[in-house]
């Protein structure tokens, strides 16, 4: 072969390279813009729920939920179920001698031991320093007498030696209730300053009276 006869076909086979070329470009352009196309065409779903204003999906507000009603308690509990009596075991207490102290820690011990008696649980509203110095004893129903009730004690009389006992605020005055009689029983009326001092509750008393007083009478004026 020729030279020139060469030089020919080197010629037409790079003519027909680029031939190759050019078609497979047209080709992959015609398959970009059909890609395009069929994205364009595609339907998306509207968005449930309000759009901001930067075209992002606001949060569904909360549903509102009912208001629930408060609960009262029934009638009837807030009386004695509240009330709290003062503690009066450091005040009230009739004074007692070393030797008196010494003689009313081992009565008090064998009170407990023989009777069964825990006289701690009483000074609160009872002087039992008075009870014992005084010799006393208790009755049959196991009941001290009225003279060494505190203003404190349910049934705090004008028996008790601190009736009319002036108050902390020295506006006032401890005055207990009276006792009286009704054919066969007994009968107790309150002092109304028992219940402005707050050393008294009227359900708290009633209920005194049902647990501790069986056969005696409350009256509440």
């Amino acid at each position: 072969m020729s030279y020139v006869a060469a030089g020919i076909a080197v010629a037409g086979m790079i003519q027909k390279k680029k031939q190759a070329e050019e078609q497979n470009a047209t080709i992959e352009a015609a398959s970009k813009r059909q890609s395009n196309d069929a994205a364009a065409a595609v339907v998306v779903p509207p968005l449930s729920g309000a759009q901001g204003s930067q075209g992002q999906v606001a949060a569904p507000k909360p549903k509102a939920q009912p208001r629930q009603q408060m609960q009262l308690p029934p009638q009837g509990q807030h009386g004695a179920s509240k009330f709290q009596r003062p503690d009066f075991t450091n005040q009230f207490n009739t004074s007692l001698t070393p030797q008196e102290q010494a003689d009313f820690k081992i009565w008090s011990l064998e009170e407990k031991a023989n009777n069964g008696k825990d006289w701690s649980k009483d000074m609160a509203d009872y002087d039992v320093q008075g009870f014992f110095k005084a010799g006393e004893r208790l009755d049959g129903r196991g009941h001290g007498v009225d003279r060494y009730k505190k203003p404190s004690h349910p049934t705090f009389s004008n028996e008790s030696q601190y009736h009319g006992a002036p108050t902390p605020d020295g506006q006032g005055k401890y005055e207990g209730g009276q006792w009286g009689r009704n054919g066969d029983h007994d009968t107790y009326r309150p002092n109304p300053s028992m219940f402005k001092n707050k050393t008294h509750d009227p359900e708290a008393l009633r209920k005194y009276f049902q647990e501790s007083e069986d056969g005696n009478e409350l009256q509440m004026w």
